[in-house]
């Protein structure tokens, strides 16, 4: 059976709107694919907003939980008087005291003007920097207690961190064999440390 152009003009219009309906539903379908892609990429980026979002709001609070922690630390400094810088006159006196309180042997040191602290990693930030006085130490000494007796009462009244960059304790050659003589000979080189405000 055959169709003539009689028999498809009625189906002309009919046609026309299938192809047409045809042509609409392809094209609904690219906008709906297009419009799933960039939900999908708005989702994705909201997402990652989000996850970084949340990262700021940990570090924040690390943050400030650290920032107490150092609040914490630096009113111990300023209550033990850590911080500022060192009267080398007090600091004479305080050794002459702990020397008399102590009975103390002989004992010669060195206090060097103040400068920045040179421990390796060490750095103070915030407009404070560490420094130190550094002392070359010599002390006849009956035994290690007074050796380290010295060194406690030395942090407790200095208004300094006390750390000991290098120490040698040794028997003394000197001492006598008869009665209370001085039987070691400490050789050390110490920190006094403390906190200031950085220089403009």
């Amino acid at each position: 059976m055959t169709l003539s152009g009689a028999d498809l003009r009625p189906l002309r219009w009919p046609l026309a709107i299938a192809v047409l309906l045809a042509a609409a539903g392809i094209g609904v379908t690219v906008m709906s694919e297009r419009q799933l892609d960039a939900a999908r990429k708005a989702r994705d980026l909201a997402h990652t907003q989000r996850i970084a979002a949340q990262e700021r709001v940990t570090k924040a609070t690390d943050e400030e939980r650290q920032i107490r922690q150092n609040l914490g630390e630096y009113q111990k400094m300023v209550d033990s008087g850590m911080v500022g810088r060192v009267n080398r006159l007090d600091l004479i006196e305080r050794i002459s005291d702990i020397k008399k309180a102590r009975k103390l042997f002989e004992m010669r040191y060195n206090i060097d003007a103040q400068k920045p602290l040179d421990y390796p990693g060490l750095s103070a930030t915030g407009g404070m920097d560490f420094v130190t006085n550094r002392m070359q130490l010599t002390m006849l000494l009956l035994h290690e207690d007074d050796f380290l007796g010295f060194l406690h009462d030395l942090g407790e009244g200095s208004k300094a961190y006390v750390s000991m960059r290098r120490c040698a304790l040794a028997r003394n050659a000197t001492a006598q064999t008869a009665g209370a003589s001085p039987g070691l000979r400490a050789e050390c080189t110490i920190d006094l440390i403390n906190l200031v405000e950085t220089q403009p």
